[in-house]
């Protein structure tokens, strides 16, 4: 049988296991990237992601073209009520017109018609005219007059709500005019809308009709805008395209739409994903774009300068009107902070990338954390595994950090940090499992080396490095049992006899050894090397040998005659016991070593043990064992002893006194 430690292709087998378990779940993510990343948990904990980088990042400057006039509180007070009248709009109109604006785009929408209504603040009221007009009549005039506004309307795709066979021709005609089919849009995304909430027919007409849908990732939150979204065979524009066509002076021609891939506006390309999303970039937290009251500026309490030649938004600030989105830095952004955001990255041409071109990166970030991930089964230990693994997760959240903020790439962080997660995951198991199956194996064979290896072997090899060399010392009793007359009985018994004989001596020394605590050396045929005080000390150690040897050889003289030694009844043993310093040591050559206890002790304990024959005794110890097993409070167990005329050994120039007890009364002194 083969014996040692565990096989290193053990080892190799759990590291292929650990390997291909990691190749397969790159493979996985791999395959599931492109339908997974922004569905269900992958979704939420991306967003979170991003929302990381925002914030880490910190805002940031918007165009300088974007000033937003506020529905605010200060509105409302003035106004009294809500919603206000249509003239307040259609005079704010008016003054936008003539202070120079651009473009003024309402993130309101006008919808259903506005009844009669006194009007609260006196210097309105030059806003009506003489012949009576309404607001809506009045604010239709307005949009007509300035020829640059914007007037939302929003899609549904709630088949539920009803659908709507077609659109007002004024929305019809700013259709995209060159859509180019260019990419694999999700199904989500895919399906057209179903029905319009819509302004009232004047204003669609005197306008630029153009969509203000806002669609809500799983978390609530607003990641994306759609530039066009499709109603029927057609793609429509948002107010956030049609802000900038206007602003650029460009003509509905010089936009082209790639479905799934991007939107060309002029000389700006717009990079779109799957979905016909635009990654918005946010410039910051509430405020960050110049806000004035719609109060002041209707009232040109407001420097016309303010909006010369901007990009003019009009909306709700006021937090009861509850027009509020959640942002990376914020769970109440007003929605037309949220406008002013789209506009501002149309028209600066920089929303966060993260197009077709970004998801190849992704793609491959996933397989170089797959490949990454290959060499964690390579470290030895889990907590290397662990730091490794840290380690990559730092590394990645800097690059992706870096990629945000310096080029405005979204890369995705989830799947190549989920991959190490997992690798990490897989190994530290495999190592666990690993470990386990070859402790469990190495302790099977300690188990069965046990029954060819002394103990004392066992501790040196757990203790090598101190055993090599001068070795370990330590203070012991060594006893030396020798089987007396079996050479001459060994000689009427069979082979067979011969070797169940000393089965039977062995089975009797080692049931006794280990009664009384001591370890066995080695057997040396019909003689046993046992030590007391090894592999840990006690001060016992000494009395334990003393009753030891007497209960062995008490045992012993009881079994004479009996089916354990039936033609040996001749036979008794000799003990021979010393008590003091020993060592631990390495022994033997190149090619043989053993671990055995060697010094002066061991010498004197076999000289002892040889001593029995000549003096006709069954146990000789020195009084160096006497004292330490008084010293144990063992009195009882030195009884019998008779000092021997004699101090010297053979062999050894310092004298010993010696002690015998010559007979094997019937007695099994109680183990301590």
């Amino acid at each position: 049988m083969r014996v040692g430690a565990p096989s290193r292709a053990f080892g190799r087998h759990f590291l292929r296991v650990e390997s291909l378990a990691i190749a397969a779940l790159t493979l996985v993510l791999l395959l599931v990237y492109p339908a997974a990343r922004d569905t269900g948990v992958f979704q939420l904990i991306e967003g979170q992601t991003l929302d990381w980088r925002f914030q880490a990042r910190g805002a940031r400057q918007p165009s300088d073209d974007i000033v937003i006039v506020a529905v605010d509180e200060a509105t409302l007070s003035e106004a009294g009520r809500w919603p206000f009248p249509r003239e307040w709009l259609a005079r704010t109109v008016d003054v936008l017109e003539t202070a120079g604006a651009r473009v003024i785009v309402f993130d309101l929408l006008l919808t259903g018609a506005e009844g009669e209504s006194a009007l609260s603040n006196p210097a309105l009221l030059v806003a009506r005219s003489h012949s009576g007009a309404s607001g809506d009549e009045l604010l239709a005039e307005a949009i007509r007059r300035a020829g640059n506004v914007l007037v939302p309307y929003a899609f549904s795709f709630d088949p539920a709500a009803g659908t709507q066979p077609s659109l007002p021709q004024p929305v019809r005609n700013s259709a995209y005019r060159l859509v180019i089919q260019g990419g694999t849009e999700a199904p989500a995304a895919a399906a057209p809308a179903v029905g319009t909430l819509l302004p009232l027919t004047p204003f669609l007409e005197e306008g630029w009709p153009a969509h203000v849908t806002v669609l809500l990732e799983q978390d609530g939150k607003v990641r994306f805008a759609h530039p066009a979204i499709r109603f029927g065979d057609e793609y429509y524009p948002s107010l956030a395209v049609e802000a900038a066509r206007l602003f650029l002076g460009l003509d509905r021609s010089a936009m082209a739409l790639r479905t799934g891939r991007s939107l060309k506006l002029g000389e700006r390309s717009l990079p779109l994903d799957g979905r016909m999303g635009m990654a918005l970039n946010y410039a910051g937290p509430e405020g960050t774009f110049p806000q004035y009251s719609l109060a002041d500026t209707a009232s040109e309490r407001v420097h016309p300068s303010a909006f010369r030649g901007k990009v003019v938004l009009v909306g709700a600030t006021a937090e009861a009107l509850g027009d509020r989105f959640q942002s990376p830095y914020s769970l109440q952004f007003p929605g037309v902070e949220l406008v002013a955001t789209m506009v501002d990255n149309v028209l600066t041409g920089r929303p966060l990338d993260r197009g077709v071109v970004v998801e190849r990166w992704d793609l491959a970030t996933i397989l170089a954390a797959g490949f990454l991930s290959l060499g964690l089964p390579l470290l030895r230990r889990p907590l290397a595994v662990g730091i490794a693994a840290a380690g990559f997760l730092a590394g990645w959240a800097v690059l992706t950090g870096y990629m945000f903020t310096a080029h405005l790439v979204w890369l995705n962080a989830t799947f190549p940090a989920l991959l190490v997660l997992l690798g990490a995951g897989v190994t530290i198991t495999g190592r666990t499992v690993r470990e386990t199956r070859m402790r469990s194996q190495a302790e099977r064979q300690q188990e069965l080396l046990a029954h060819y290896v002394s103990p004392l072997t066992a501790a040196g090899l757990a203790e090598m490095d101190s055993v090599r060399g001068d070795g370990r010392q330590s203070a012991a009793a060594v006893m030396f049992v020798d089987l007396v007359g079996y050479t001459q009985t060994s000689e009427h018994l069979q082979e067979t006899g011969t070797a169940a004989m000393l089965r039977r001596f062995h089975g009797l020394v080692e049931q006794q050894v280990s009664v009384f605590g001591g370890t066995i050396d080695k057997f040396m045929g019909d003689a046993a090397m046992v030590v007391f005080g090894l592999p840990a000390p006690s001060p016992r150690d000494a009395a334990n040998a003393v009753a030891c040897a007497r209960s062995l050889a008490a045992l012993l003289c009881e079994k004479q005659g009996t089916r354990a030694f039936p033609a040996a009844s001749d036979i008794r043993c000799g003990i021979g016991i010393h008590f003091g310093p020993v060592i631990l040591t390495e022994l033997g050559g190149h090619a043989h070593r053993q671990i055995t206890i060697t010094g002066d002790t061991v010498n004197v304990a076999s000289r002892l043990e040889g001593l029995t024959r000549d003096w006709g005794a069954t146990i000789i110890v020195s009084e160096e064992v006497l004292d330490a097993t008084r010293a144990a409070g063992e009195q009882a167990l030195t009884e019998g002893f008779e000092r021997l005329p004699v101090d010297t050994v053979r062999g050894r120039s310092r004298p010993v006194s010696l002690w015998a007890w010559r007979h094997a009364h019937r007695e099994q002194p109680a183990p301590a």
